[in-house]
């Protein structure tokens, strides 16, 4: 999907319309093929934007739910994304467990969790949500990471400098399979590297938000300010 940027005023805008643009892109997947797929990320800036999801006017019967990361800790753990989502957005009548594949971050073997979660993936996902790190990382996937390398697998075990360092994260490979990446960035914080991966040349091996360059961004006026071309 070509890429499209839009600025927004203030914070909850920007988490209202992020919701609206993972939930029409789940809408279209159900009109499409009867049902849809949707990756969610690990942080806690998905927190609101899953109460806007969790009151958006969907079949949620037809939609699984994937993680393109996970922490290696239990499911309870206050640092697991599977535990943001189940609280906040799962919570839902209208969602069966069956439709949620979780990633085993308890595992002691990550590796193992890896390949059983690539076996649960489907062939495409209608979205996938993000917020890139104010240095260009996407969760587990930093700069140099060994991820790069793995042209044939989808989910890879990683360790990270920051806690909890066990990681489970999708490859560039699986990123690649969404129709939309819907990508949040707000503050001034943020200035930089949304000019770097958006009017930049940088390769995603040194800069790895740039693997979502094509993608929707969604800006504050903050996160947009170092933009010198003219957008919405």
């Amino acid at each position: 999907m070509p890429r499209e940027i839009i600025v927004l005023e203030d914070l909850p805008t920007l988490q209202c319309e992020a919701a609206l643009r993972v939930a029409r892109a789940l809408r279209r997947g159900i009109a499409e093929r009867g049902w849809a797929f949707l990756a969610l990320p690990a942080g806690p800036f998905a927190r609101p934007i899953y109460d806007e999801l969790r009151i958006a006017l969907l079949d949620w019967s037809k939609v699984e739910f994937y993680f393109h990361e996970e922490r290696g800790v239990p499911p309870e753990h206050p640092a697991s994304a599977f535990a943001e989502a189940d609280l906040r957005l799962f919570d839902n009548p209208r969602i069966g467990p069956h439709q949620v594949h979780r990633v085993e971050g308890e595992a002691s073997d990550l590796e193992v969790a890896a390949a059983r979660y690539a076996e649960e993936l489907p062939e495409v996902f209608d979205a996938m949500l993000f917020e890139p790190g104010d240095d260009g990382h996407l969760g587990a996937l930093l700069a140099g990471s060994p991820a790069f390398d793995q042209d044939e697998r989808l989910v890879v075990a990683l360790r990270v400098a920051s806690k909890p360092v066990r990681r489970v994260a999708f490859t560039p490979r699986a990123l690649s399979l969404a129709l939309e990446h819907v990508v949040v960035a707000h503050g001034a914080e943020k200035a930089a590297v949304v000019a770097r991966v958006l009017e930049g040349d940088e390769q995603p091996r040194a800069l790895p938000a740039a693997l979502l360059r094509n993608g929707t961004w969604l800006l504050d006026r903050a996160a947009a300010a170092r933009l010198t071309r003219p957008v919405a």
